[in-house]
């Protein structure tokens, strides 16, 4: 099987977007994942999450976003290229 016969199941892995099928749960992810739900669920405040381009940083956001939590409202904004008020906006908008 070649590649692209092996891709063209799963969806293409070069569309920009992030996605949680293609997670590979490592120790550093999972301790990522749960320093994110440790911070968001005991009301940390500002919570930083930086790295390389490619390293899962979105990827990270989206699976924490989509896990369901009966105390914690999520709306995730992805675009880098909006003003404070149109984030502000934005955030107001989704919840």
């Amino acid at each position: 099987m070649s590649y692209g016969q092996f891709e063209s199941r799963r969806g293409s892995p070069f569309t920009g977007l992030a996605d949680p099928r293609s997670i590979y749960r490592n120790p550093q992810y999972e301790e990522a994942l749960a320093t994110l739900r440790d911070g968001i669920e005991s009301r940390k405040g500002l919570i930083l999450c930086t790295g390389e381009a490619g390293t899962g940083k979105s990827t990270l956001l989206q699976e924490f976003a989509r896990e369901p939590s009966a105390n914690v409202t999520c709306a995730l904004i992805s675009d880098p290229h909006l003003s404070f008020a149109e984030v502000i906006r934005s955030i107001l908008r989704r919840l």
